[in-house]
């Protein structure tokens, strides 16, 4: 797989990537966001009006089991 020599533009797959990024936090209202500060990552609602679901959720990908987990901040 090839690799952009421009770090800002990331892997050659990048574009598809976002798009489908795009394409799931449209199909489930969730979208991933960062920690100002720190920069961590957590997944928001993209509908402020739900309530049923903590408007922010830490997020963390293992590398060894290949999933994503979620707990609330």
């Amino acid at each position: 797989m090839g690799q952009a020599t421009d770090a800002m533009s990331g892997p050659d797959n990048l574009p598809a990537f976002l798009d489908e990024l795009a394409a799931l936090t449209a199909k489930h209202g969730l979208r991933i966001d960062g920690c100002g500060c720190c920069g961590s990552p957590f997944l928001q609602r993209t509908d402020a009006s739900e309530t049923d679901w903590p408007a922010h959720i830490n997020l963390a990908y293992s590398t060894h089991t290949q999933r994503y987990s979620v707990e609330p901040s």
